[in-house]
């Protein structure tokens, strides 16, 4: 059996064996996936540790999920609701019986889930960062490859590229014999506490504007969301049939969508904003048509973050040029 030993600061790629008495070690085993906890325990009758004791941890991401998000905007109340489909993959090992949303600020449930599955808002993790947790939980999760929908949130914030986070079903370590000493206990809880023991995945989020407004920023970001889309394959990179008269289909939806953000852009820069309204009016329009084609061409999440951001942006854009 091939062996790799836990890194001192990586949680999936072990590198090394933490020894920290003469038998007090945790073990990386490649072939199992598991963790190999060995430590000396202490004697009663003695007070010597002589007694050796050997526990297996298995992690809970032994999964392959996925998660498909929409976004819906309702303009009577301005909120987004953020729907969620998750898949447990067929190369699974365990049921998926977790999943969680990291969100910016506030949200609100906005559907109940289908039965058997609970959600909650996640606190008390160390890192501030991750207090902001929505988490669902499965009585019987879901086996490789069952999927589920039901998961609603509903935000004042608007779409942004965020994570969601899978946990499947794992034993608890059992120490009969008592826990491990001091430092190997701490390690061994690193290796449980958030976001270790997950398996983590791009989606859409509810995600808080960085403020004050500025409107290149925005753009900037929203040039960004364009290419982080086709790189998740959000975005198809074929040849693009909605073009406007200003655009070649050779180029592609990819670099078209990139080309009409930065005519808004420079209008921008040169402080032209009606100008600048014109061209990401124009992008809507578009983003509209492409969604219209299907997810080979645009996924849900692609339509969400172009056509809601940018009707945020054109929202919050001076109606006259400036001089």
């Amino acid at each position: 059996m091939t062996n790799k030993v836990l890194s001192l600061f990586l949680f999936t790629v072990p590198l090394f064996t933490y020894v920290f008495a003469q038998e007090d070690t945790l073990i990386y085993d490649e072939v199992t996936g598991n963790y190999i906890i060995q430590y000396l325990r202490e004697n009663p009758q003695t007070g010597q540790r002589d007694s050796l004791v050997q526990v297996i941890f298995v992690p809970a991401t032994k999964i392959d999920p996925s998660v498909k998000a929409m976004v819906i905007f309702h303009a009577d109340s301005n909120i987004y609701v953020y729907h969620y489909e998750i898949e447990n993959g067929a190369n699974s090992q365990q049921n998926l019986i977790v999943f969680r949303i990291q969100f910016g600020q506030r949200v609100e449930v906005a559907e109940k889930s289908t039965q058997n599955w609970v959600g909650r808002r996640r606190r008390g993790f160390e890192e501030e960062s991750f207090n902001r947790i929505w988490s669902w939980y499965g009585n019987q999760g879901l086996q490789p490859t069952w999927r589920k929908d039901g998961f609603a949130l509903g935000s004042i914030e608007i779409p942004g590229i965020g994570k969601a986070y899978f946990q499947g079903t794992a034993p608890t370590p059992i120490y009969v014999h008592g826990l491990p000493p001091h430092e190997l206990n701490r390690r061994i809880a690193a290796l449980r506490i958030f976001p270790a023991n997950h398996v983590g995945r791009r989606t859409i989020v509810p995600v808080a504007p960085l403020g004050p407004f500025v409107a290149i920023y925005f753009l900037d970001t929203l040039l960004s969301y364009t290419r982080q889309s086709a790189a998740l394959g959000w975005l198809g990179r074929d040849r693009d049939d909605d073009c406007d008269d200003d655009e070649r289909p050779d180029d592609g939806v990819v670099r078209n969508i990139q080309n009409r953000l930065q005519k808004a852009r420079r209008e921008l820069v040169r402080g032209d904003s009606v100008k600048a309204r014109r061209e990401l009016v124009k992008l809507v329009r578009k983003v509209d048509r492409l969604q219209r084609r299907g997810e080979r061409v645009m996924t849900s999440e692609a339509y969400a973050l172009l056509k809601y951001n940018t009707e945020y942006l054109i929202e919050r854009l001076p109606e006259r040029r400036r001089r």
